[in-house]
C-alpha cells in the first residue's frame, strides 16, 4: 500500500500530537511530584575543619508521596542546584550541587548521599553558645533549590 503525501502528513501530525500529549502528561506528572516532594536530612557525617571552614557531608531522604514515578536520567532537565541549612532563619551552611540522576518511585523514597555542606566554623561556634537552643530541631530548616524543565522550585522543610 502506497501512502499519499496527505496521508503521510496526517500520520505525522497524529504521531506528533500523541507524543506532545504524552510529553505534556509527563511534564504534569513531574510537576506534581516536585510540588509534593518531601525531604529530610537522613545523616550527617565526615565532619572536617579546613582553615576557617567547617565541612560536613549529609545524606537527604527524598519521599515521593504521589502516585507518579519520578525515575529518569534527566540529562540536566531536572537538577538539585543548591542545599541550604538554616537555624532561626540564619544561614548556617550551604552546598552547591549538580545532581541530575534522580529516581524516586511512586509512594517511595530515595536517599542522595555525599552532599558536602560548607560553613564558616566561627559563625557556627557563635550559634553553639547556647547548646540547648542549638539542638532544638524545631529551630532548623533545610531549603533545596531544584531546577526542572525551565522552572526553579524552592522546597523548604523543618529538620524535625
Amino acid at each position: 500500500m502506497k501512502l499519499t503525501t496527505q496521508t503521510k502528513i496526517a500520520l505525522g501530525l497524529a504521531a506528533f500530537g500523541l507524543i506532545t500529549a504524552y510529553g505534556s502528561k509527563k511534564l504534569e506528572d513531574y510537576q506534581t511530584v516536585i510540588n509534593n516532594l518531601q525531604f529530610k536530612i537522613n545523616s550527617i557525617y565526615n565532619v572536617k575543619v579546613k582553615t576557617t571552614k567547617l565541612l560536613f557531608d549529609i545524606s537527604i531522604k527524598f519521599t515521593n508521596p504521589t502516585k507518579y514515578d519520578f525515575a529518569i536520567n534527566t540529562l540536566g532537565l531536572v537538577s538539585v542546584k543548591k542545599i541550604k541549612v538554616y537555624r532561626d532563619n540564619v544561614l548556617i551552611g550551604e552546598a552547591n550541587s549538580d545532581i541530575t540522576q534522580i529516581e524516586i518511585l511512586a509512594k517511595s523514597f530515595a536517599i542522595i548521599k555525599d552532599i558536602t555542606i560548607e560553613t564558616n566554623y566561627l559563625h557556627l561556634l557563635n550559634e553553639l553558645i547556647n547548646l540547648e537552643q542549638f539542638t532544638d530541631l524545631k529551630r532548623w530548616k533545610t531549603e533545596i533549590i531544584i531546577e526542572a524543565l525551565g522552572q526553579t522550585y524552592l522546597l523548604e522543610q523543618p529538620l524535625e
